[in-house]
């Protein structure tokens, strides 16, 4: 399933039907202009971004691999171990539960398979 990353809020702009033209200064404009103006201040404030947390089997559909690789590759003593490959983290405090991967890390790892696999240095797609 491929990562969608939702809009923070939706804002329909009006535009004036052609026969009417509304002044710069009008009520309805102010309001428009305020609310986009407060729909894109997160994207200019520095606020940090909260991780996206995938689950292995959203990490399976992400990268074409199947469970038994997936963690082949996370094994230092395996074969297939590949030390860039975005190690889970722990959801719980026990010694069993569940893990998950940082969505961002995931990406990262398969646009540098994809650069590597093209010969392009990553970064450069």
């Amino acid at each position: 399933m491929p990562v969608r990353i939702q809009p923070r809020c939706k804002v329909s702009v009006p535009t004036p039907p052609p026969k009417a033209k509304a002044s710069a200064g009008s009520a309805k404009t102010r309001r428009t202009e305020s609310a986009l103006a407060l729909c894109l201040e997160p994207l200019f404030t520095q606020t940090p971004i909260q991780p996206q947390l995938l689950r292995r089997q959203q990490v399976e559909e992400m990268t074409g691999l199947k469970r038994s690789s997936i963690y082949a590759r996370i094994n230092p003593n395996c074969k297939q171990y590949d030390p860039d490959f975005p190690k889970p983290i722990s959801l719980s405090t026990g010694a069993k539960g569940g893990v998950a991967w940082i969505a961002s890390e995931v990406v990262a790892w398969i646009e540098t398979r994809i650069a590597a696999s093209r010969g392009i240095a990553p970064g450069n797609t």
